[in-house]
């Protein structure tokens, strides 16, 4: 890992393509990816230089959904995924009530590592709360930066940097004398601006190294970004970066970058990927007319080192509706929505091919509203990730036999779950879910879909064999309980819906109009 030791650029420093060496050295930007599923990425002290470390500092964020509504016999997911090289530090998930029953699935892969929490609410008349999170770091994380107690609602406290995110592009370039035209980006999560200097480099060697490379553009960052022309260059092949020299670490009295605090704007100095760019003169062109549009490429971009599946979110405050969208060559798999304040059921989801958007009324204005979107580019086959299994667009065959959730796809699917504790999720399409393991949910979504669950009322040794949740969603669904204590939800604000108790204890909630036959122990009507 190689190391980078700049501290803030000066105007001058800059023209005469010289940087001062006084701060300590941090990781670089291509290390601390932001490819974190919509979360704050930040930069800790580690206190030590071991490890994956540089100079006492690690990669690290959390991730969390925060406090949200779970309605009566409901079950929802939430994910955080990472991009190579982070690894769990610690996991939480705050609720309000022990009718909330919960299944985490965790996997750390060559490509990254993903988490998802299952939280099921089992009561059948109230609605209880939940919220997950998330602590990711590339290396142990000094105790003093963070603590693993007073999990509030999936938040931990912290006392970590905010890393900058830096973004290069070569806008256009004098097709008679050569001269180039940049604009670097340098931006703080979650925080004002970043102020200071960045600097253009061209790449000397096989990385980029700002202690020596030739600086040839830079300038103030102005409301965290600086347009500047370069000098002229001849006709070849260019590599160039940027880099930002940080902020804030001139305190007075002097303290440690370690020692800033995020008000005191203490972004750690950084770097972009680097873009390449062939540069040809025309010594017969004219002036007048000359900028030749620049297309540049990003270097290092690795195909098919990720997951199997990408993560969006997005939050609103009302009356505005978040939506999200897939990125080119995926398709949705599983949407959920969420708030503190009101339940965001399937009748608030609008799905579409390439994304989903709430849709929701009678809030009061600023409530918080989120939406998580998952993602899947093509696949041949379903995929595992960890104890989450992971369907196609096609029409999948699918059996869960770890404790985990199943976000089965948009294609007419069949999934068998084996596992206690595990939830399957169907999404566009007709499916067919089956329960075949205690304390087990399967949600159908939308679609006219078919659900079973095969519980018994008691096991081989006479103990009690356990429940099932059984979730029709929006469309016409065919609910079947097992002969043990389940419970089906057919409401959906529709009478199309037929439901089977095949047991003397099955709790029913369904709408006015919908059909329910057999020996139910209870059925409730909206």
């Amino acid at each position: 890992m190689r190391r980078l030791a700049i501290s803030t650029l000066s105007i001058a420093g800059l023209a005469a393509g010289m940087i001062s060496l006084s701060a300590p050295a941090v990781m670089a930007e291509s290390t601390c990816q932001k490819e974190t599923g919509g979360s704050t990425s930040s930069v800790a002290y580690t206190g030590k230089n071991s490890g994956r470390s540089t100079d006492g500092y690690t990669c690290a964020y959390q991730a969390d959904k925060g406090k949200s509504s779970l309605s009566p016999w409901a079950t929802k997911s939430w994910t955080s995924n990472t991009p190579e090289g982070y690894y769990r530090m610690k996991d939480c998930t705050d609720k309000d009530s022990s009718s909330i029953s919960l299944s985490p699935a965790y996997a750390q892969t060559d490509f990254g590592s993903s988490w998802t929490q299952t939280a099921t609410n089992w009561d059948a008349t109230k609605t209880h709360h939940w919220g997950p999170g998330i602590f990711w770091a590339t290396d142990d994380v000094q105790s003093n930066q963070w603590t693993s107690s007073d999990c509030n609602w999936g938040d931990f406290p912290t006392n970590m940097f905010w890393q900058t995110s830096l973004t290069i592009s070569l806008d256009t370039y004098d097709k008679v004398d050569g001269t180039p035209t940049f604009t670097v980006t340098v931006t703080p999560d979650a925080n004002a601006p970043a102020q200071g200097e960045a600097g253009v480099f061209i790449q000397a060697g096989d990385a980029p190294d700002p202690t020596s490379d030739q600086v040839i553009a830079g300038g103030t960052l102005d409301n965290g970004s600086v347009t500047a022309k370069g000098k002229p260059l001849e006709s070849g092949e260019y590599t160039f970066y940027a880099a930002y020299g940080g902020s804030g670490a001139s305190e007075d009295p002097a303290v440690q970058p370690y020692q800033l605090t995020p008000p005191q704007r203490g972004w750690l100095p950084g770097e972009s990927s680097s873009i390449t760019q062939t540069i040809q003169r025309d010594l017969s062109a004219t002036a007048s007319g000359s900028a030749v549009a620049a297309t540049s490429d990003v270097n290092g971009m690795e195909v098919g080192r990720r997951l199997p599946m990408s993560v969006v979110n997005q939050s609103t405050e009302y009356p505005k509706m978040p939506q999200a969208t897939c990125e080119t060559g995926e398709v949705p798999i599983h949407v959920d929505g969420y708030s503190p304040k009101k339940n965001i059921g399937h009748e608030h989801v609008r799905w579409s091919d390439n994304g989903a958007k709430l849709k929701v009324k009678g809030m009061k204005d600023g409530s918080s509203l989120s939406l998580q979107l998952v993602c899947r580019p093509f696949a041949e086959k379903p995929t595992g990730l960890g104890e989450l299994r992971l369907g196609t667009v096609r029409a999948d065959k699918l059996k869960q036999k770890k404790s985990g959730p199943v976000y089965a796809g948009p294609g007419r699917d069949e999934v068998t779950v084996k596992a206690k504790k595990s939830s399957t999720f169907g999404a566009l399409g007709r499916d067919r879910l089956i329960l075949k393991a205690a304390n087990a949910a399967a949600d159908g979504g939308p679609g006219a879909d078919k659900i079973k669950s095969n519980t018994k009322p008691k096991k081989a040794d006479g103990k009690r064999s356990g429940r099932a949740l059984l979730i029709g969603g929006p469309g016409p669904d065919t609910l079947i309980s097992g002969k043990g204590p389940d419970r089906i939800n057919a409401r959906d604000g529709k009478p199309n819906d037929n439901v089977e108790c095949r047991g003397s204890k099955t709790r029913v909630l369904a709408d006015k109009g919908d059909t329910v036959t057999g020996n139910c122990k209870n059925v409730k009507r909206k």
